[in-house]
């Protein structure tokens, strides 16, 4: 697999050029070349190209897009997993305490408003690391798609409830 950073200065910012029938990849900062691609590493370079110049569902910017791929890099596909697995399950339990204050079921020390910042946090630590795997697994394209599609079949069950 082709490098996501510049070896000299670090910058994600890299581009190709053709040099006969070689593929050089290079800097776009410091302009200094990095190596020779495969044609295999020429393709994850172009799909990571068009992923990067996507829009993330949830991100604005190319900093955090820079910051998603050099997380995975440093941690790892098993790690964000296990990550991904331990958030959803703090996010399962921020829930669950936010029904039972609302409920009078078990009542905890902690006001509405605290339960509510830390359900927030934890649908933030969700968000970030479904960023995460949508990277590692390079399916933006493919998760946009199943999304579409069920929204808009929710869309028509509730339609046809209301009918």
């Amino acid at each position: 697999m082709y490098q996501k950073c510049c070896k000299k200065c670090g910058s994600h910012s890299l581009f190709t050029e053709q040099h006969g029938n070689n593929t050089g990849l290079y800097c776009s900062d410091c302009g200094a070349w990095q190596t020779w691609l495969g044609k295999n590493e020429f393709r994850a370079f172009q799909r990571s190209q068009r992923r990067k110049n996507a829009n993330y569902t949830h991100t604005t910017n190319d900093k955090e897009t820079n910051t998603i791929q050099t997380i995975n890099s440093f941690y790892g596909k098993e790690a964000q997993e296990r990550q991904t697995i331990e958030e959803m399950s703090e996010l399962t339990k921020a829930l669950n305490k936010i029904w039972r204050h609302d409920n009078n079921v078990l009542h905890n020390n902690k006001s509405k408003e605290e339960l509510l910042a830390d359900l927030y946090e934890e649908i933030a630590d969700v968000s970030i690391c479904l960023q995460y795997l949508i990277d590692l697994y390079d399916c933006l394209d493919e998760v946009k798609k199943i999304r579409n599609e069920k929204f808009e079949r929710e869309l028509q069950r509730i339609q046809r409830n209301a009918e």
